[in-house]
C-alpha cells in the first residue's frame, strides 16, 4: 500500500448489534473517520433432532417430503416452492404472492448425458420462453438459445480451453494455458502479461493487477480507478476500498457455522447495510436493504434468476452464459445494489470477475479463467496422477475453473450413487 495512507479496520458481531468501525487517514484529509452502529436481529433456527434449517429472521422453511421445500415470509403473503428430483437436482420452482402464481421455472435434464437441457419459464402465466443448452460429444456447452435463437456460442481448443465465443473472435493461449491475447468482435486486441509466479499482472498496459502470496487480489488499477482489497486472517475479503474517493464496501461474515458466507454488506457511498439470507442449502434466498425485503429465485447452481420485492413485484431478471457472463438483465425498477450473481458468488462488476467461495480467488466471468494458478488440492498430497475430476486435462489446466462451479449435474449424480 501507499505510504501516504494507513488503514485501521475492525468489526464486532453480536446477536443483535453489529458495530462497524472504519478509519483511514490520508494526507489529503478528505476522510478522517467513520463509524456506524446498526441494531440487527439475524437469527437461525434449526430442527433440534434432524439439524435442518427451519427459519431465520427473514423466512420460514417447511419440508413436506424429501423432495420438496416451501419457503414463506413472516406475513404468509409470499410462498416459494422448490422441488428436486431423485438425483437431488433442482426440478421446479414456483413463486406465489397471495396464493396467486407469479412465476414457474422448470428444469429439464438429459438423463442419458446427465446434463441440463432446458429451462422453461412461465412469467405471470402470460409470458413463456425456454432456454436451451446444446453440448458436443465431450459434454461441453457449445450453444445457448432462447426460443430457438442463439444468444451465445462456444468453441474449444484441444486443451479444453475456450477459444471462441459470441463476444471474442479469438482467444490465444501459451503452453501453460495462460491467455496471452484476445481479439474481440470489435477487433480490439487485448494482450495479457503475467509475473514470475504466473499471476496476471497487466492487460494491454492499462489494467494492472497485484496479488498477495495467497493469490488474492490486493490492488487493481485502470486509468483513474484504483481499488484496494483487504482480507482477514482467514483470507476472507472484508473490504473493497476505492482509494481516490474513500468509498468502500465492508463484508461481514456473521454465521459462525458457515464462515465463508457473507451475511452483511455495508455500502459507505449510499450509507446502507444489506443483510443477506440463505436457505437450507446455503443458496441465496433473500436480502433486506433500506428496510425493504427482497426475495431471490435461483437456478440449479445458485445463480439468481429473478428478484421480487415483498409486495410480489418483479424487480430484476437475469440469465447467464457458460461461466457467468450476464447475457440478459432486465431491471423493472431502479437497479438495486446486490453484488451476487452466477452460482451465488460475490461479483466484482469493476473487474467483471467472481470471487470463488472456498479460496477467494478471482475468475473472469466471460472466460472461465482464474487470474492466478489454482493448484488442485490433490497436488498438496502429491497425488498428481489421480485427479478427482474425470478429465485429467482439467487438473493440469491451472487457470480453468473447476467443473463443479458451472455444471453440477453429473457430479450430483455420481455423489448420489457413491452414497
Amino acid at each position: 500500500y501507499s505510504t501516504n495512507s494507513s488503514t485501521v479496520l475492525w468489526a464486532t458481531f453480536h446477536a443483535k448489534i453489529l458495530l462497524l468501525h472504519f478509519s483511514k487517514e490520508y494526507h489529503r484529509k478528505f476522510l478522517d473517520n467513520y463509524s456506524t452502529i446498526y441494531q440487527l436481529n439475524y437469527t437461525l433456527n434449526y430442527h433440534e433432532n434432524l439439524g435442518y434449517l427451519q427459519s431465520n429472521t427473514f423466512i420460514r422453511l417447511t419440508y413436506p417430503t424429501i423432495y420438496e421445500c416451501y419457503i414463506k415470509d413472516n406475513l404468509n403473503l409470499i410462498t416459494i416452492s422448490r422441488r428436486i428430483d431423485e438425483y437431488k437436482r433442482l426440478k421446479e420452482i414456483n413463486f406465489n404472492y397471495k396464493n396467486q402464481k407469479r412465476l414457474n421455472i422448470e428444469f429439464i435434464y438429459n438423463n442419458k448425458q446427465l446434463l441440463l437441457e432446458q429451462i422453461k419459464i412461465s412469467l405471470n402465466e402470460l409470458e413463456k420462453y425456454t432456454y436451451l443448452y446444446e453440448y458436443d460429444y465431450l459434454k461441453r456447452l457449445i450453444n445457448i438459445k432462447k426460443n430457438q435463437y442463439s444468444i451465445d456460442h462456444y468453441q474449444y481448443d484441444l486443451n479444453n480451453n475456450l477459444n471462441l465465443t459470441k463476444s471474442y473472435q479469438s482467444i490465444q493461449y501459451n503452453q501453460w494455458n495462460q491467455i496471452i491475447q484476445i481479439i474481440t468482435n470489435d477487433n480490439l486486441t487485448l494482450n495479457y502479461k503475467y509475473d514470475q509466479n504466473g499471476f496476471l499482472h497487466i492487460i494491454s498496459n492499462h489494467k494492472l493487477y497485484l496479488f498477495n502470496s495467497y493469490g488474492l487480489l490486493i490492488k487493481y488499477k485502470h486509468n483513474q480507478l484504483i481499488i484496494d482489497y483487504i482480507y482477514d486472517n482467514e483470507q476472507r475479503l472484508i473490504m473493497k476500498l476505492y482509494s481516490l474517493t474513500g468509498y468502500y464496501l465492508r463484508f461481514i461474515y456473521g454465521n459462525q457455522q458457515q464462515r465463508k458466507l457473507i451475511t452483511h454488506i455495508y455500502n459507505s457511498q449510499f450509507k446502507f447495510l444489506t443483510s443477506i439470507y440463505y436457505d437450507n442449502q446455503n443458496n441465496l434466498i433473500g436480502f433486506e436493504q433500506n428496510e425493504k425485503k427482497f426475495f431471490i429465485l435461483t437456478d440449479q447452481i445458485g445463480s439468481p434468476l429473478f428478484i421480487y420485492d415483498n409486495n410480489g413485484l418483479l424487480i430484476q431478471e437475469k440469465f447467464y452464459g457458460l461461466y457467468g457472463q450476464i447475457l440478459i438483465e432486465k431491471n423493472f425498477q431502479d437497479r438495486i445494489f446486490f453484488p451476487f450473481g452466477y452460482a451465488g458468488l460475490l461479483i466484482d462488476e469493476d473487474l467483471n470477475c467472481a470471487f470463488e467461495k472456498i479460496h477467494g480467488k478471482l475468475y473472469d466471468l466471460n472466460l472461465g479463467r482464474y487470474l492466478v494458478p489454482n493448484f488442485p488440492s490433490t497436488w498438496i498430497n502429491k497425488q498428481t496422477y489421480l485427479p478427482n475430476i474425470n478429465n485429467p486435462l482439467n487438473n493440469m489446466n491451472l487457470y480453468k475453473i473447476n467443473d463443479e462451479i458451472y455444471n453440477i449435474n453429473e457430479i450430483y449424480f455420481q455423489r448420489f450413487h457413491q452414497n
